[in-house]
């Protein structure tokens, strides 16, 4: 008997995985979601919509459908609602082809496919606070919102496709489990905050349409390694990398004209910034930049103008080690300064050298003058006047 009411279990709990597991297809007109309906909406796991649906329908399957976990709406065409008994969100009419603003907010759905209606919008906080762990946004889409995604901490994949052409402020804000971000070159535009303090953010490719970075666009993505620089941006807005501790090294191409307030404050282990445009507009503060930061640019920059002022490491692009003088050639002139600089600074009366002589002095990239390093100069120009090597340094 014993064996036997085991058995039975079993197969009521296997019985009613498959049965949980049942998609539940429905073709609908707009407004007759409920009442097509042949399922409980509380036992409704995986829903799959065809047909014209509005704001009614789809607030429907966000507050009645409790044990959703996948929500399929691809074949689904959004037309307009005018509800004059019963606003949504407070809201009593909304225009076609359009994701109202909360609409889904909390969704417990893990998977969603979206509409591929044409210049759909998703609205302001649409997905808010949703469980949904991967989403994929159509070519369809014009514009993401503002907060359209904003704290789904168990999305951990979002693709955006070729089309998608904005993503709005906090569009993707607090999303804690997101790891890499690839935004298609048709987005022109990234709101402020629209990828903040997702903390499990690693790897950043930027669209070539993109222009401009946003304020704290990827502020507080404490695991941003690699960001993509494309030579499109022109402005690097306040703050935008604030706090990406993990940040190591990055390039900023020639096409960009201005760094605003912040934005490498708190990336303490920013080891390397490179920065290509010697008129770049840097802001004048301290903490623009982090203290851990070494700077490379042109001798002549505002880089090295911003890296002198607040002594920031600097590291010339255009400037030879071992050319002491300038000149951009190693010769018996910049063995015998360096000889000399050496000689005072053991006699006890050190030179002050510019940060630039300093590293033109160090030869051997040690971090100090010495005997090595003039002798290494004088090496190398002996080898260059007897044909035997060129007398170019290490940059």
């Amino acid at each position: 008997m014993k064996r036997i009411l085991t058995t039975l279990f079993f197969v009521v709990v296997i019985a009613g995985a498959i049965s949980a597991q049942t998609v539940t297809a429905v073709t609908t007109a707009a407004g007759t979601l409920q009442s097509v309906l042949t399922t409980a909406p509380d036992k409704v796991v995986a829903l799959v919509v065809q047909g014209p649906v509005d704001a009614g329908d789809l607030e429907f399957i966000n507050t009645k459908m409790t044990s959703l976990e996948s929500l399929d709406l691809k074949g689904v065409t959004i037309e307009a609602y005018y509800g004059a008994g019963h606003a949504i969100n407070g809201v009593q009419r909304y225009d076609a082809n359009y994701l109202p603003e909360m609409i889904f907010a909390g969704l417990r759905a893990k998977t969603l496919t979206l509409p591929l209606t044409d210049k759909l919008r998703i609205g302001e906080g649409a997905f808010v606070g949703a469980s949904l762990t991967a989403v994929t946004i159509p070519a369809t889409v014009g514009t993401v919102d503002a907060f359209s995604f904003s704290g789904c901490k168990a999305l951990q994949t979002v693709t955006l496709a070729e089309g998608v052409q904005s993503v709005g402020a906090y569009a993707f804000h607090w999303c804690t489990s997101l790891r890499e971000i690839s935004l298609p070159d048709s987005v022109q535009e990234i709101g402020n905050h629209a990828f903040a303090y997702c903390k499990s953010l690693k790897h950043v490719h930027l669209s070539t349409g993109m222009t401009r970075i946003s304020n704290t666009a990827f502020s507080g993505c404490e695991s941003l390694q690699c960001v993509e620089i494309p030579d499109s941006v022109t402005e690097i807005a306040t703050q935008a990398f604030q706090d990406c501790v993990a940040l190591e090294q990055l390039e900023i191409p020639a096409s960009v004209q201005k760094i605003g307030e912040g934005v490498f404050d708190g990336c303490v282990n920013l080891q390397q910034l490179s920065i290509l445009n010697p008129d770049c507009e840097i802001f004048d503060l301290e903490t623009t930049i982090s203290s851990a930061a070494r700077i490379r640019g042109m001798s002549v920059s505002t880089a090295h103008e911003y890296a002198s002022k607040y002594e920031r490491a600097f590291t010339p692009m255009d400037r030879l080690r071992g050319d002491f003088d300038g000149d951009g050639e190693l010769t018996l002139n910049d063995a015998f300064s360096v000889l000399a600089a050496y000689a005072r600074s053991a006699a006890g009366n050190p030179d002050a050298l510019t940060d630039l002589e300093q590293y033109a002095a160090d030869y051997d990239g040690d971090g100090t003058v010495a005997l090595e390093d003039a002798f290494g100069i004088l090496q190398a120009y002996s080898k260059n006047a007897a044909g035997n090597g060129c007398a170019s340094g290490s940059v």
